[in-house]
């Protein structure tokens, strides 16, 4: 039986590399298992959407699966939410927003948007347990350099901004960020050069940086392994040439082996990778399956 999973899971990793898919999965796999999963996306990417035609996620969680629900959380609404929590009064929270000057100071000021955009996360993640409560929460990242300049934000800032409540949610998401039995930072990649060496230098800069915790190390779309290409070769002489069935089974071939040596080459520096199923589509039924496998190796 895999380990339980803290609360809170990030993921990241290089453009391209389906790592929206590999959240939707796990999800589905945590709702099966009869927990109660949030994603959330940041408000510029729009991918749940397409994985799970549903056209309508906002920034409240909506039911996108059986027992998955997912939001689109952007700034302003991250401002809003933060204002109207502590500005209870209604007249002030609504001056507040209104005032396009402050509104236009805050947006502009270095991090303070993707600072509540954490604390947004943290909301989420340290509500009170109950029926209404999400566990875990998802959090589809940007691509390698983004997601870590987001989560450095609030430990660079510290100690540029004075008190005052921005500081305190920066301490905040900084202990929620620092907490390995509540936060993991999963990583994605593919079997393919590029995407195996940004991972690795990843890897290495968040764990100099001591946080988040590494979670799985997940190497996505693994090829299934064909027939070996000595037996293709063998079959195109057998059959007088080389017809497009042996062509594609001889380009399958050399394809899974690539895919194999930058899966060894992972492995010499990070044991732990995981390897993930290729899929055909990406379905309900794929979904499920890919979630029942990365739950399995799940650490």
């Amino acid at each position: 039986m895999p380990e339980p999973q803290p609360r809170l899971q990030l993921f990241t990793g290089k453009g391209g590399v389906g790592k929206s898919t590999l959240v939707a999965a796990i999800a589905c796999e945590a709702a099966r298992r009869g927990k109660r999963p949030l994603i959330i996306e940041l408000g510029h990417r729009a991918t749940m959407g397409a994985i799970f035609e549903h056209a309508q996620i906002g920034s409240e969680p909506t039911e996108v699966a059986p027992g998955v629900h997912a939001l689109n959380l952007q700034y302003e609404a991250a401002l809003t939410r933060y204002v109207q929590r502590y500005l209870p009064v209604r007249g002030a929270a609504k001056w507040v927003l209104g005032n396009r000057a402050l509104t236009r100071f805050m947006e502009a000021a270095p991090g303070v948007l993707e600072t509540l955009t954490l604390n947004t996360i943290a909301d989420w993640v340290e509500a009170k347990p109950g029926p209404d409560a999400y566990d875990p929460v998802l959090v589809d990242l940007d691509s390698t350099g983004h997601a870590l300049m987001l989560l450095d934000l609030p430990s660079v800032l510290s100690g540029l901004i004075g008190r005052g409540p921005i500081r305190r949610l920066m301490r905040r998401v900084e202990r929620l960020l620092s907490d390995a039995a509540l936060c993991r930072l999963h990583l994605v990649t593919l079997p393919a050069k590029l995407p195996v060496d940004e991972l690795v230098e990843l890897h290495h800069r968040v764990a100099d940086r001591g946080r988040p915790t590494i979670g799985n190390v997940w190497v996505n779309r693994m090829p299934k392994r064909p027939l070996a290409a000595e037996s293709v070769e063998l079959l195109g002489r057998f059959v007088g040439g080389m017809p497009a069935g042996v062509v594609q089974a001889l380009d399958a071939s050399r394809a899974h082996g690539a895919a194999v040596d930058q899966l060894s080459r992972l492995r010499a520096q990070l044991p732990a990778a995981v390897e993930l199923p290729e899929f055909a589509s990406v379905g309900p039924a794929e979904l499920r399956a890919l979630g029942r496998a990365a739950s399995e190796a799940a650490q």
